[in-house]
């Protein structure tokens, strides 16, 4: 986060730095438009003076105290819960973001990082003053990144510095970029293929002060958080950023939530404010629970070191409500990454120390997924010293974790670190300020990064210089290769957890709960040699509905030689499928990796994983887009190697199995009625609840005497049951 002008001490004559005043900078008094904005330029183009200004912020606070502004005060309240840190997380392959503007000032640190329910991932960096924020997007998970679309420049118009994405219920993704007189908005469609608009957004906005904004999404709103240098201010739009209103403001009380940040529950109207600098030695958060409209403050996390709690600052909120904000608690001897929760909609708060070793671990980001299931990202070393105390020769690394009952007093943290030296020596704003995680739609989760230690990345300014620095600064993409994931699928086996029966008259009502497991895949071809191309030999594919809850076909493929396959020109691997008649092929196209779904009317980019060190290909088909749904049959006809595909060529079967049929499965609960001889009476399907956890049934019908329910639950042959005691219908 980088404001675009020097306001980091009060003038020598007492005043205070608003925007109003002439700039004061640590050498000289500024007055007049053009010497302010030649200030602005020229020091947000080396950035030197953005580390004075944010550990200014307790002078600032202290100044505006002193002018009469009272000070906030919060009740403390924090309690503690013991982790148990694992290893266990391993990462794909880093993949450097590229950027050859040659206006470009410093290189693209400070990255930003969403990923849409298709698997798109959109990055973004901090450039320079003199150039819009660059930002990449990626369809083949990571492997390639290319530039958003702007037509004629639109989104490039101003004199953009950093922003943030957000994405919406209907994959619409949206990035606010400063700019000195305004906030540039764009949203995209299209999973990126379509630019929509571009609009400035004069809201509230301080010429000059105004920090990189942070921007939260929940039922059509979309929130943005901005540090206006003398206080911060939450923003809601309800028309996609045409216009804005007022959310949640601190003028008057100086930058409290500083550094802050804001999040939402996309199934609610909760929002939430997290940051620092309430009182001293605090944090603090504040909830909204009707889109913005009123707020409650209090206090949300403490520092055990008796230090600072240095930026950044991030939250999140998990399926189940509950939120998560992270921090670094620093002080001379090291710094810790903590995690403070709250399980009640933001009114109470416990913390924990996520970090499993000691040194100085800062940095943190943190998402969240399934109900206790989040996972932070965060830069390590091992020195036991503030982060721009370390030793001159110390590393720094990119560790992640993924937590598993994150909202409990016994959270598991599973970890691990990435094998590559990102900086070495202190960190004195080196790679700025940040790095991120990401939520992908398959539970795991993606890290953007900043470096600065390996070529064509190396140099810094402990050993070039001025801004240098950042000319040769990368911005890395890393994704989880193995590890927890964030979105719990089904269990492996379905299991009745609970029923119970009660009648009235001649009928037997019956509600319970079940767990569905995971459906087994249909294997169509044999692990054997096939026909097909030297060197692309597949050697099995299979098709799944993995589990009740999923509303798409994995495809799968294995198949050896795929790394060779990989340099042919025009080669690829396709399923053929028989959808009613209507044939659809499942294209996987090697370098960079694509996916695809085509029939006559041609292609439709879908979304795939390319399993790290193996030849495994899968392809995820939303079944909406097959043109299937549970009971429907599929036909696998055919697995391919196709050669010279972009120059006509003819799929060459390497393997062709006899129409093999795939039913897609759909999760049932039958319930049976019993009597003493053992003849069942009556039956019936239950009717699921719409999160496939709970069911009911009536059976009616039925005479005086006793029976027993039985109940079983299957998705496809993955089947359980369960039977009750005694009924007594009179």
């Amino acid at each position: 986060m980088c404001p675009l002008v020097a306001v980091v001490f009060p003038c020598s004559k007492g005043s205070l730095p608003v925007a109003a005043d002439p700039l004061c900078t640590r050498t000289k008094e500024v007055a007049g438009p053009t010497a302010y904005l030649g200030v602005v330029l020229a020091h947000a183009r080396y950035h030197w003076e953005v580390s004075a200004l944010r550990r200014s912020v307790p002078i600032l606070t202290a100044l505006l105290v002193a002018v009469g502004v009272a000070a906030y005060s919060v009740p403390v309240g924090a309690q503690s819960a013991t982790p148990t840190y694992v290893q266990g997380i391993t990462f794909r392959a880093p993949v450097r973001m590229t950027y050859t503007d040659p206006a470009q000032v410093g290189g693209p640190g400070e990255p930003s990082m969403k990923v849409d329910a298709a698997g798109t991932i959109y990055t973004a960096g901090v450039c320079c003053v003199t150039r819009a924020a660059p930002a990449w997007y990626s369809q083949d998970g990571g492997l390639t990144f290319t530039d958003l679309p702007s037509p004629g420049s639109a989104r490039e118009h101003g004199l953009g510095a950093e922003g943030d994405f957000i994405v919406d219920d209907a994959d619409g993704v949206y990035f606010a970029d400063t700019w000195i007189p305004s906030i540039i908005f764009t949203r995209w469609s299209g999973h990126g293929d379509v630019w929509e608009y571009t609009e400035d957004t004069a809201i509230g906005v301080i010429p000059g002060l105004d920090d990189r904004p942070w921007l939260a999404y929940s039922h059509g709103n979309v929130y943005m958080y901005i540090n206006h240098g003398t206080h911060i201010t939450v923003y809601k739009t309800t028309d996609g950023g045409h216009t804005w209103d007022d959310a949640f403001t601190t003028l008057g009380r100086g930058q409290q939530y500083w550094t802050g940040h804001v999040s939402a529950d996309r199934r609610t109207d909760d929002v939430y404010l997290f940051g620092a600098n309430c009182t001293l030695g605090q944090m603090c958060a504040a909830s909204s629970h009707d889109a913005g409209a009123t707020w409650t403050e209090v206090a949300a996390g403490t520092l055990p070191r008796g230090g600072r709690a240095d930026f950044m600052v991030a939250s999140d909120v998990d399926e189940a409500g509950n939120v998560y904000g992270t921090f670094v608690d620093t002080n001379a001897s090291g710094c810790d990454v903590q995690l403070a929760v709250s399980t009640d909609k933001g009114a109470t708060w416990h913390q924990y120390r996520v970090n499993p070793e000691v040194g100085c671990a800062t940095f943190p980001w943190v998402v969240a997924g399934d109900d206790g299931r989040v996972a932070l990202s965060w830069y390590y070393n091992s020195a036991k010293k503030s982060q721009n105390t370390v030793p001159a020769t110390s590393e720094w690394r990119m560790q992640s974790a993924v937590i598993t009952g994150a909202d409990t007093e016994s959270p598991v943290v599973t970890y691990g670190t990435l094998d590559r030296v990102i900086h070495r020596g202190p960190l004195n704003r080196e790679l700025w300020d940040f790095q991120q995680v990401a939520l992908g739609p398959d539970g795991r989760f993606h890290v953007i990064m900043a470096e600065d230690f390996e070529a064509p990345c190396a140099g810094n300014l402990s050993t070039q210089g001025g801004a240098a620095a950042y000319q040769n600064m990368c911005t890395t993409y890393v994704g989880q290769a193995s590890g927890p994931r964030l979105v719990q699928h089904a269990a492996d086996q379905t299991s009745v957890d609970s029923v119970s029966a009660s009648s009235l008259g001649g009928t037997v009502s019956i509600e319970g709960a079940a767990t569905f497991g995971r459906a087994t895949p249909m294997q169509v071809v044999t692990d054997a040699a096939g026909d097909g191309l030297p060197g692309i030999d597949i050697r099995k594919a299979t098709v799944v509905r993995e589990h009740a809850t999923s509303e798409e076909l994995v495809v799968e493929l294995s198949a050896d030689g795929i790394p060779e396959a990989a340099s042919g020109a025009g080669n690829i691997y396709e399923v053929q499928l028989s959808v009613g008649g209507t044939q659809r092929q499942v294209r996987m196209i090697p370098r960079p990796w694509s996916f695809q779904l085509c029939g006559s009317a041609g292609c439709t980019r879908i979304r795939g994983d390319v399993d790290p060190g193996s030849d495994r290909l899968v392809a995820r088909v939303p079944l909406a887009l097959l043109g299937a749904a549970p009971g429907d049959a599929i036909s696998v006809t055919g697995a391919s190697a196709v050669t010279n595909t972009f120059a006509g060529g003819t799929p060459t079967i390497d393997q062709a199995p006899s129409n093999a049929s795939y039913t897609v499965p759909g999760p049932t609960v039958t319930v049976s009625v019993t009597d003493g001889a053992g003849n069942v009476v009556a039956s019936g399907p239950g009717a699921l609840s719409e999160d496939l956890s709970s069911f009911s049934a009536s059976l009616g019908g039925l005479a005086p005497g006793t029976y027993s329910v039985s109940v079983e639950a299957c998705f496809a042959a993955n089947c359980a049951s369960s039977v009750t005691g005694n009924v007594i219908v009179a």
